[in-house]
């Protein structure tokens, strides 16, 4: 399996990637109904408040992992009379609600992640997320109907087709340095550029006119591939 594919895009990766694809949903800003009912695959986690969105979409997650801090009590004693599997924490602890999730996913056989429910809301929760799932050298995206991100490491590559034309395209090293960027069908390309962690230049990129995708690739460090859909700065 190389190819991921979610109602705005279909993303083929370099390398080959998990057959078994979960679906996380946090806590964040949800994610349409319709385009999680459309994406959302089984196993499907509900991490906290994920549990309200995922029963907003007539979704009921196979796993809820959380303290309960934030989900809505009615939605929680549901999920208990279902006798949905619920692995509670403390409020008071060292590790996020997401974190517990993303560690408990590492220990499973070899797994994609589509995890939703990551964007708007507190921007230390967001930055939280994002470099855990790149600590943990795990397979996968962050995504929803608006905006999309996906981690590239040593010598990976990929192709994102778009159903649409996106706002933005931006490459952000999340290592000290990135080597070996390459972008093409887009209006500025790179070739073999180093991108470094504190300069983020690489921001703000557009298809190009006569383009529905774009090829990035790297040959060292952590580099992040994110794309905004073409929407209003109100609905971020």
């Amino acid at each position: 399996m190389h190819i991921l594919t979610i109602p705005q895009a279909k993303i083929t990766f370099s390398k080959p990637l998990p057959d078994t694809v979960y679906t996380l949903v946090g806590g964040g800003r949800p994610p349409a109904i319709g385009w999680l009912q459309a994406t959302a695959t089984r196993p499907l986690w509900a991490i906290d408040h994920g549990l309200d969105v995922c029963l907003s979409a007539d979704r009921l997650p196979d796993l809820i992992i959380g303290d309960g801090d934030s989900a809505a009590k009615e939605n929680w004693k549901k999920a208990l009379s279902l006798g949905i599997p619920i692995e509670k924490f403390p409020k008071a602890k060292d590790y996020t609600d997401t974190q517990l999730a993303l560690r408990r996913l590492k220990e499973k056989t070899p797994a994609l992640i589509l995890f939703t429910g990551v964007f708007g809301g507190r921007l230390d929760h967001m930055l939280s997320t994002v470099l855990s799932f790149a600590s943990l050298n795990m397979a996968g995206i962050l995504a929803d109907d608006k905006e999309c991100c996906l981690l590239l490491r040593d010598g990976e590559s990929v192709v994102y087709e778009a159903s649409a034309r996106p706002l933005a395209v931006s490459l952000l090293a999340l290592s000290d340095t990135v080597t070996g960027v390459t972008i093409d069908g887009v209006r500025w390309q790179l070739k073999d550029a180093t991108l470094e962690r504190y300069m983020p230049y690489a921001i703000s990129n557009e298809l190009a006119d006569d383009s529905t995708a774009c090829t990035v690739s790297i040959k060292t460090g952590c580099m992040l591939l994110y794309i905004v859909e073409a929407c209003t700065s109100a609905d971020l």
